[in-house]
């Protein structure tokens, strides 16, 4: 396997960005040892209102801002360390390197750290961006410092984040293979794959928590047609109906993983190539005069296509509005180039295996299959973790 699409997102200027994201729309002017309420009197009412949104606090509209920043604090401080928990490891170190600099940074400094976390904490009313002397400066107030520093210098809370960013990463690993899956399902896999004791409460907060981090992934409570499920998605998907109606037709279960292959996928920007995909990236590089950058780019457009179900005469259209192929012979190249790809693309629909690998499966078990009758009682074999009778069997 050649991951080399992993670092593509790098190579387009990543830091230039980052710059900007940091930069963007601040005008408050900060200086060292500000308070809570001190900061929170330098941003608008809309600010605060969001932030005590964040903290389940109703907008307090009667209250002076000194007032109701007091009222914010008390529920923040209070609710930290459980909302901290929640997260990963990015967002922890964020925080571990702001504490390490007494709350006090210029922006710059965090360029090579997660952005989105950043602004995740900014949402969240722990840190503020502002300037001083037109440089941008992140902050966290100085009055909360020290509740920050006290949990995440805790030996237990260092343990429990880690086991959470666990498993997250393989959440969104099983997501990056899988497209989609029913909580009670994914909680069954991670708990075999992980070896880890994980509820289906503890699993639905931090992922509903993560989606306002990272964005990567959904989750969905009320979808048509499918009832009173819970459903995680990846991000990227663009049909979650069609997609679960796709696999259940396929009916295929979920491929067994290794746990390493999960935390692996999980990472972000991962991306999985084989020399099949590499075929593509080598042929519109050198008969096309695309950059290295430009190349991991569709390549990795076209793979995460191929992923949520797009076909191969939809993928030729795209490919051919890209480069207006002039030959029949030019086209029938890239079309058999991206034929041996969709057969080593572990697509959605058949929930992690690949074409080729589905074929394989579905021959060795045919007799098996046809013959094989489901009991009311037992579990689908749909992979949801339901009994037959409350799942597929309704249909």
């Amino acid at each position: 396997m050649d991951n080399i699409g992993r670092e593509a997102q790098e190579m387009v200027g990543l830091l230039e960005e980052k710059q900007k994201l940091l930069s963007k729309k601040i005008n408050i002017k900060v200086e060292k040892n500000l308070k809570f309420n001190e900061l929170c009197d330098l941003t608008t009412r809309d600010d605060m209102n969001s932030i005590a949104e964040e903290w389940e606090i109703g907008k307090c509209s009667k209250l002076k801002k000194k007032d109701y920043a007091d009222v914010i604090k008390e529920a923040l401080t209070k609710k930290l360390r459980d909302r901290l928990l929640k997260t990963d490891k990015s967002v922890i170190d964020v925080l571990k390197h702001m504490v390490d600099n007494e709350g006090y940074v210029k922006s710059k400094e965090l360029l090579n750290l997660n952005t989105e976390a950043i602004f995740y904490l900014k949402n969240s009313g722990i840190i503020f961006l502002g300037k001083e002397n037109d440089e941008a400066i992140t902050m966290i107030p100085n009055d909360i410092i020290e509740d920050i520093r006290n949990i995440i210098e805790d030996k237990n809370f260092v343990s429990e984040i880690e086991e959470q960013d666990i498993i997250l990463r393989a959440t969104r690993g099983v997501l990056y293979y899988v497209g989609i899956v029913e909580v009670t399902a994914l909680r069954e896999y991670l708990t075999k794959i992980l070896d880890m004791d994980i509820s289906v409460d503890n699993l639905k907060s931090i992922i509903k928590e993560n989606e306002k981090i990272h964005h990567e992934i959904k989750f969905l409570s009320e979808l048509d047609e499918v009832g009173e499920y819970e459903f995680v998605a990846n991000s990227k998907l663009s049909n979650p109906v069609k997609m679960l109606y796709s696999q259940n037709a396929n009916n295929c279960g979920y491929k067994a993983f290794t746990r390493e292959q999960l935390i692996e996928a999980g990472q972000p920007n991962f991306s999985e190539w084989y020399n099949e995909h590499t075929a593509l990236y080598n042929y519109i590089v050198k008969n096309y005069g695309l950059s290295d950058v430009e190349g991991k780019m569709l390549v990795a457009a076209v793979i995460n296509g191929l992923k949520d179900g797009s076909t191969i005469e939809q993928t030729m259209e795209v490919l051919n509005s890209c480069f207006n192929f002039e030959a029949n012979k030019e086209r029938k190249e890239v079309e058999d180039i991206v034929i041996k790809m969709q057969g080593a693309t572990r697509v959605w629909a058949l929930r992690g295996y690949t074409p080729l690998e589905a074929g394989e499966t579905k021959t060795k078990t045919k007799t098996v299959v046809k013959n094989q009758k489901i009991g009311r009682n037992e579990k689908c074999p749909c992979g949801s973790g339901k009994k037959y009778k409350k799942c597929c069997g309704i249909r």
